[in-house]
């Protein structure tokens, strides 16, 4: 895990400047929902998120468990779609702090953005364990 995180964290540093979701959040949600790059779809898409299949999804896909999931050329294209789901799909028009990684894991839980149970409490297990909140600037 923590190759993982040393590999992505500039990515996701990246991603919060341009996009406002704390990094701490980006690393977190793509350790617990690719098992640390490890799932299937990780692997042969790319997809370090489990981004499911959207309606105007126009991007290559597989299909993992009955689950159409978004498949990306690289692992950058799947952390800048996962920045452009949040703040354009998920949250438009919502301002949510960059620097409040417990109000984005919050809101990430009550929009239903991962099958997790309790997503919030993982997420910020995850940034606290690994130090993420460092992340955040």
């Amino acid at each position: 895990r923590t190759a993982f995180i040393n590999r992505f964290s500039h990515v996701a540093e990246n991603e919060q400047m341009k996009y406002g979701v704390p990094a701490s959040i980006i690393i977190a949600s793509s350790l617990l929902l690719s098992e640390a790059g490890k799932m299937e779809i990780a692997q042969e898409g790319n997809n370090y998120f489990a981004l499911s299949c959207t309606a105007d999804w126009l991007g290559e896909e597989g299909r993992h468990n009955g689950t159409c999931y978004r498949y990306y050329e690289n692992a950058w294209t799947s952390f800048r779609d996962n920045s452009l789901y949040l703040t354009t799909y998920l949250f438009p028009g919502k301002q949510i702090p960059a620097d409040d990684h417990e109000s984005w894991a919050a809101a990430l839980e009550q929009v239903k953005y991962a099958n997790e149970p309790n997503l919030a409490n993982q997420l910020i297990k995850i940034i606290d364990h690994y130090n993420l909140y460092k992340l955040d600037k």
